[in-house]
């Protein structure tokens, strides 16, 4: 069917199945007919739902600013599209959240060690600015927390702490929720940057 004939266009950009050193990359950018392709179908006028299939992520920087929606499908196989398709119209509700920060742009990777201070001023055009961040996703439904509880304020070696929370779907659909527990420590640490300066 026509694009112009179609309700919606589910667009789907990404790269082949690879292993180890087959996969292996100079440029996080797509190949330029996929993004030519892209920008075609969103001159139509019609709801682009952009599906990235790929195993990392890759530069869709200005085919996901045309999209209505985006959906990480990463590499899922033979039954990916039947996978896909149960998203789509509603009969699964997505519940995926990325375990990396897509960049938005190729020079924009962020290393695992960024530190708040490293953002940059409010007026740093090259500052912290992630496409999508560590943990995102979307769902059909929404949620809320309440409840918060640590089993102990003070944690000494060996010992385990206990985190618990109250989790309530607040939508109107069943749907599942992927909570994230993270922490920082308060504790100054070597970085792996300098350990090569030990010496000094």
């Amino acid at each position: 069917m026509p694009p112009k004939k179609a309700d919606a266009v589910v667009l789907c950009l990404g790269e082949l199945s690879y292993t180890e050193n087959v996969g292996n990359i100079d440029d996080l950018n797509l190949p330029p007919a996929q993004m030519q392709l892209a920008a075609a179908l969103a001159k139509t006028g019609k709801p682009v739902i952009l599906v990235l299939a790929e195993g990392r992520p890759r530069t869709v920087t200005d085919a996901e600013s045309q999209s209505a929606a985006t959906l990480m499908m990463y590499l899922a196989g033979n039954e990916g599209g039947d996978a896909l398709a149960n998203i789509l119209f509603g009969d699964a509700n997505p519940s995926g959240k990325l375990p990396f920060t897509y960049p938005r742009y190729p020079n924009a990777l962020v290393n695992y060690y960024r530190k708040n201070l490293e953002n940059g001023n409010s007026d740093d055009k090259h500052g912290y600015s992630p496409l999508y961040e560590f943990g995102y996703g979307l769902s059909y439904t929404t949620f809320s927390y309440s409840n918060l509880h640590l089993s102990k304020h003070d944690l000494r070696e060996n010992e385990t702490l206990t985190v618990t929370v109250d989790v309530k779907n607040t939508g109107q659909r069943g749907g599942k929720r992927v909570g994230l527990a993270l922490y920082q420590s308060a504790i100054c640490q070597y970085n792996a940057r300098f350990q090569a300066f030990a010496g000094l």
